[in-house]
């Protein structure tokens, strides 16, 4: 689907014009590095980076970000949430961006970490699980994510280290939700 928001500047833009959502420093864009739990069928607001260039009176945003769905089962309730790339790549944090372009580029302040908080609300101190998948939708730059590494974490105390896998090797486009078929099965590691 699509969404329609309002923003206003002060003043009129210089032509050519480089806009990046969320805002960042001068040739910079921003990937999450902090994501909010927002459902088990949506992403948080805000995490969704897109930009903007040009010289006409239209401004057209789009996206640099694709949306990873990983399904949890288990018996327990999920509090937090560490997604990582299996070859260290960058997946957060500041990157450099050629606007015309549209390319971003990892910096050596980019991490390859997203944290994932998941609130504590009237109804559940976190995420309770069940053997119906619940899903963390986590915002990421466009790429390959076929493997990640999952740290899950419970209400309890309990840590679970995983890998996600995908069920096919293929890019995830900016704009789209890319799910894991398999959901990772939460057994809290005893020792």
């Amino acid at each position: 689907g699509s969404n329609k928001a309002t923003f206003s500047f002060a003043g009129t833009l210089a032509t050519p014009y480089c806009i990046a959502y969320p805002a960042a420093p001068a040739g910079k864009v921003l990937f999450a590095e902090n994501q909010l739990h927002a459902g088990n069928g949506t992403f948080a607001s805000g995490v969704s980076t897109m930009y903007a260039y040009g010289d006409n009176s239209g401004i057209q945003l789009n996206h640099l970000t694709g949306v990873l769905k990983i399904g949890v089962v288990g018996n327990a309730t999920l509090t937090y949430a560490q997604i990582s790339t299996v070859d260290r790549a960058p997946i957060a944090g500041a990157f450099d961006f050629d606007f015309e372009k549209g390319e971003a580029k990892a910096t050596s302040t980019s991490k390859n970490v997203i944290n994932y908080n998941i609130p504590i609300t009237a109804d559940a101190e976190g995420l309770p699980l069940s053997n119906e998948p619940q899903y963390l939708h986590v915002a990421v730059p466009a790429g390959v994510y076929d493997e990640l590494y999952v740290t899950l974490y419970d209400n309890q105390g309990g840590v679970m280290y995983a890998t996600a896998k995908a069920d096919e090797a293929k890019p995830l486009s900016a704009g789209k939700v890319r799910e894991f078929k398999n959901p990772i099965t939460y057994v809290p590691d005893s020792s």
